[in-house]
């Protein structure tokens, strides 16, 4: 009886170790970990940056998107909902303009003993904006005469919007449907708080947004459409049954479906990966980097550039996938950002153009 359990005991550890090297060698479709994979994505984001941070390189990633995209890239509308908690409840659209400007030129002309200080001073903008206004320049080192661009984001101005009362409504909830204070719909009413409200009564909103001429669009859009399978955050690993933090977007689809660039950008990888199969990174504007995984087929190279919305490969299910997905992440230089916070970044346009306007 003693022989009989150890025996069985010794069967289930060999088991064990047999399945254990299956894993290890990628026998098993590689279904490695997730936390494997995603390990590897770090790792490979962090080396990118680390050869182009090198004093001794030269960042020719950079001056690529320049030359396709342009140096003046588009202002960033962040939400204020989910600048601050990252809050996705609210579908109003208050943006933040900390970074405006309301200077009426886009370039200034360094005068003898300007610093990036004395001129930010001079214009009323941070050294922060001359600085990402001027990536390829060395504030130490100025000339006289030399150009700056200095022009932020269009100032914005007050719109005034008409609210008809429904049945129902309340004066506090209309204020929280349209993302403004109590106090503020009573002041531009000229009403009390508790004063009651009529159905049919024409209530006037304010909010800020952009002036005449200017328009949003999205920083980054959908890379396909499709059923949400996985969220953002702490999940369980279906294979090893652990928790993880999964640093992206699952998106279930049909196999061969396409995969769409969610961002102008250039391809600084492509290839297979263990535990994520085939993986598109794409870098953009703003030191922002896109994740596209388990693909079938990768229809892009290293090198490529890409415009919003180009196919760039097919959905698969490669590497460690149950089914046919897509993994999509988004990242801030090295940090991993919740990817819904990034489809709901918006970005000033000229309307009428697909050409960006100005840069926060």
């Amino acid at each position: 009886m003693v022989n009989e359990l150890v025996d069985k005991a010794f069967m289930r550890s060999a088991a064990k170790w047999i399945l254990g090297i299956f894993l290890v060698s990628g026998a098993l479709q590689g279904h490695p970990g997730a936390e494997e994979g995603q390990d590897l994505i770090d790792d490979a984001i962090e080396k990118y940056f680390e050869g182009i941070e090198s004093k001794n390189s030269v960042d020719l990633d950079q001056r690529k998107l320049d030359q396709a995209f342009g140096k003046r890239t588009p202002a960033i509308l962040i939400p204020e909902s989910i600048a601050k908690d990252e809050d996705l409840s609210s579908g109003n659209e208050s943006f933040s303009f900390a970074n405006s400007s309301d200077l009426d030129s886009e370039t200034y002309k360094v005068q003898k003993g300007d610093t990036y200080y004395s001129i930010s001073q001079k214009l009323g903008i941070s050294v922060a904006q001359i600085k990402t206004l001027n990536p390829n320049v060395d504030q130490n080192d100025l000339s006289v005469g030399q150009e700056l661009q200095v022009k932020g984001s269009p100032k914005p101005v007050n719109k005034r919007e008409t609210y008809v009362v429904k049945k129902g409504d309340t004066l506090y909830e209309i204020a929280r449907g349209q993302g403004v204070s109590v106090a503020n719909i009573a002041e531009w009413n000229k009403i009390r708080i508790n004063d009651p409200l009529k159905v049919g009564q024409k209530l006037t909103i304010i909010k800020k947004g952009l002036p005449a001429g200017y328009s949003y669009r999205p920083v980054f859009i959908r890379p396909i459409e499709g059923r949400l399978t996985s969220g953002y955050g702490n999940r369980r690993n279906p294979f090893s049954g652990s928790y993880h933090f999964h640093k992206g977007l699952d998106f279930g689809a049909p196999m061969g479906a396409e995969i769409k660039a969610s961002r102008d950008g250039l391809v600084i990888y492509s290839g297979r990966m263990n535990g994520y199969g085939n993986v598109v990174f794409l870098r953009h504007a703003d030191g922002y980097i896109s994740v596209y995984a388990h693909a079938r087929l990768n229809r892009v190279k290293k090198g490529d550039i890409v415009r919003q919305g180009q196919v760039i490969a097919e959905v698969g299910r490669t590497g460690a996938a149950t089914g046919p997905h897509l993994h999509f992440e988004v990242r801030k230089l090295k940090k991993p950002m919740n990817p819904w916070v990034a489809l709901k970044m918006k970005e000033a346009v000229p309307t009428g153009s697909k050409e960006a306007a100005y840069k926060d």
